[in-house]
């Protein structure tokens, strides 16, 4: 998270996305207060991941699509 603290003083929140594929990773964007996108094909289930509220992509195509909304 010390290079998360780093980027946050480098670029506002809004503009942070914190891409992952485990618990670790959820909580690590949760205790930083960034966004997550979580990945399904990583080492935890897709709902494993949607339990800590994230949305969980697919597939790589998908967070294209994801981050064109």
């Amino acid at each position: 998270t010390d290079m998360i603290e780093f980027i946050k003083k480098e670029i506002p929140n809004a503009s942070i996305l914190y891409i992952g594929d485990s618990d670790v990773d959820c909580e690590t964007a949760i205790n930083a207060k960034v966004d997550g996108l979580m990945v399904g094909w990583g080492s935890r289930s897709k709902e494993v991941l949607m339990s800590y509220g994230f949305d969980v992509i697919d597939s790589p195509y998908d967070l294209l699509k994801f981050l064109k909304k």
